[in-house]
């Protein structure tokens, strides 16, 4: 009995590793996925942006919702959140060269469970919000789009094109704008 035991694990554990490789892997690496974009300016340009904005200090939050991943608890019960940018530079590659800006936002919150034991601090998954609204301000701050990367302002229209004009202009599009640009 024990030898059936033992020979049905062996024959289960590579079933359960690959199973906890496709379910726990994208997890871990939600976590910590970075969001990057490419800009044609130097990585002395880009840090003197970055630094200009305050981008390496962190920040409270006023609410939680709308900046994290669906948590595991309840939301409402989150407050006190607060955010700090890992931001990283790497040179651009190919002919145009430039700057590769690479930002991960780590969320804290304190959870207030109605058990004082199970509250605490807890580290919260980034939605990207934070990330794109960073890379954005980077954008405007340089006076550049990035690379290769439309603007997410541009994109929009261009799915609304086929909108009413006025539509088109409550969204703050251009009025010249079609899906060609």
């Amino acid at each position: 009995m024990a030898r059936a035991i033992f020979v049905s694990f062996l024959i289960s554990a590579p079933a359960l590793a690959t199973t906890l490789a496709t379910c726990v892997a994208p997890a871990l690496h939600a976590q910590t996925m970075p969001y990057a974009r490419t800009y044609s300016k130097s990585k002395t340009e880009v840090d003197q942006a970055l630094k200009a904005m305050g981008a390496y200090a962190g920040q409270k939050l006023p609410i939680v919702d709308g900046f994290v991943a669906t948590p595991p608890k309840p939301i409402t019960h989150y407050e006190r959140a607060f955010y700090q940018l890992d931001i990283e530079l790497f040179p651009g590659t190919g002919a145009r060269g430039g700057t590769i800006v690479q930002v991960s936002a780590k969320i804290t919150a304190w959870y207030a469970d109605s058990d004082p034991s199970k509250s605490g601090y807890e580290v919260l998954i980034s939605n990207g919000r934070l990330e794109f609204d960073l890379l954005d301000r980077l954008d405007e701050k340089l006076g550049t789009a990035p690379s290769g990367v439309p603007r997410i302002r541009n994109l929009r229209c261009a799915v609304r094109n086929c909108c009413a004009q006025s539509e088109t202009r409550s969204l703050g599009c251009p009025r010249s704008f079609t899906a060609s640009e």
